[in-house]
């Protein structure tokens, strides 16, 4: 039997002849602790929806943010003109740009939340990437996202290319070993009138045996201007092969006898105080020609335009038993389901090699450029490649 007093456990309040609810509580303060209950229960909830609002608000501008990011690179140059007519700076760019897109796109693809907001977006008609060509269901979310992935993997790779053909050349040419030279007054007189009309240039066919390429010396020159009886050498260098790998260098400026005049500059960069302590020509024919000798086949890029230079200095004699080979008349045979633009060393450089140069018209790093245009044309032509 029930006491006929009661007190609530809560406030303390006496109760006669009236029973308690809520464990012992009074009626006034079960209200009380009801209301409370509810006003608990709405600010949680309310507290639980602004906390999901600010989550979908932070996945929906992380979705934004990967979008905003890999449409950057859309704004880039396709990456053909990049490698014809970009820097080095702006491949490693643009490299760097597809790996953080990549980055982003794994990450999207192992948030569930995120791809629960992407598809929010996608319904929206908002985050759709019209450059790729997904296969397959286009709504599937992950699978659409694991295609660009992909896409943006072998952009990548194709920067890559670039960029580790470019760090190849740059390093193997300042590797390779400098051969002695030794300023001395020339032992030799130049030829007085070299016959270069009946010079035959080397063949290459798909038959032509590989190892019989493999040794050579390449030659260029940069000059003050086109015309051998006019215009004089400002730098020349010559880079011996074996088995198509560069063995030693031969690379000197030389100071000509009559300036540079300013239009010279523009073409090879090269000036005044580059050449102020630099041998004359005639010091140094002994030297280039004990490094050239009169064996190995001579390779240049237009080569008989160095060979009129050379011939002229005293710096090579024509040899009738001796090869020479032009990479222009190489790349035309080579190259006729390419066309390319032009047949310019540097042209052919990044059209072929994959290789972006910041030293263009430096003598040194043309002849190591042409041994390479030579045994890639070569291994073309004899199916090698």
């Amino acid at each position: 039997m029930r006491p006929l007093i009661n007190y609530c456990k809560r406030c303390g309040k006496k109760v006669f002849l009236v029973p308690l609810e809520d464990g012992d509580i009074c009626s006034s303060c079960a209200r009380k602790e009801r209301i409370e209950k509810t006003e608990q229960r709405l600010k949680e909830e309310k507290r639980q929806a602004e906390i999901e609002a600010k989550e979908e608000q932070e996945r929906q501008q992380r979705a934004k943010e990967i979008y905003d990011r890999i449409l950057k690179i859309a704004k880039l140059p396709s990456k053909y003109i990049l490698r014809m007519e970009g820097t080095l700076e702006a491949v490693q760019q643009y490299a760097a740009t597809c790996s953080e897109v990549i980055d982003k796109l794994k990450e999207a693809e192992e948030n569930e939340q995120f791809l629960k907001a992407y598809q929010s977006l996608w319904n929206a008609n908002d985050f759709k990437f019209e450059f790729w060509h997904p296969y397959g269901d286009e709504r599937n979310n992950r699978a659409y996202l694991q295609h660009g992935e992909n896409e943006y993997t072998k952009e990548l790779e194709y920067a890559q290319k670039i960029i580790n053909n470019s760090a190849l050349a740059e390093k193997q040419i300042k590797e390779v070993p400098r051969a002695a030279i030794k300023r001395t007054a020339s032992e030799f007189t130049p030829d007085e009138d070299p016959d270069f009309t009946n010079i035959k240039l080397g063949n290459v066919t798909a038959s032509t045996s590989r190892t019989q390429l493999a040794d050579y010396i390449v030659i260029d020159t940069e000059t003050t201007g086109l015309s051998p009886s006019k215009n004089e050498i400002l730098q020349i260098a010559a880079v011996k092969y074996e088995a198509f790998t560069p063995v030693e260098a031969f690379v000197t400026y030389i100071k000509p006898k009559n300036g540079i005049d300013e239009e010279a500059q523009k073409i090879n960069g090269i000036t005044e105080e580059m050449v102020q302590n630099a041998p004359e020509i005639e010091e140094i024919v002994n030297s280039f020609r004990a490094f050239v000798g009169s064996k190995l086949p001579l390779v240049g890029h237009n080569i008989i335009f160095d060979l009129k230079f050379l011939c002229k200095a005293g710096c090579v004699s024509l040899k009738p038993k001796r090869k020479y080979y032009d990479t222009v008349t190489l790349a035309k045979k080579a190259l006729k389901e390419i066309a390319p633009a032009n047949y310019k060393l540097d042209t052919l450089a990044r059209n072929v090699l994959y290789i972006i140069r910041d030293d263009a018209h430096d003598a040194l790093s043309d002849a190591n450029v042409t041994g390479i245009l030579f045994d890639s044309l070569t291994a073309h032509i004899t199916g090698d490649d």
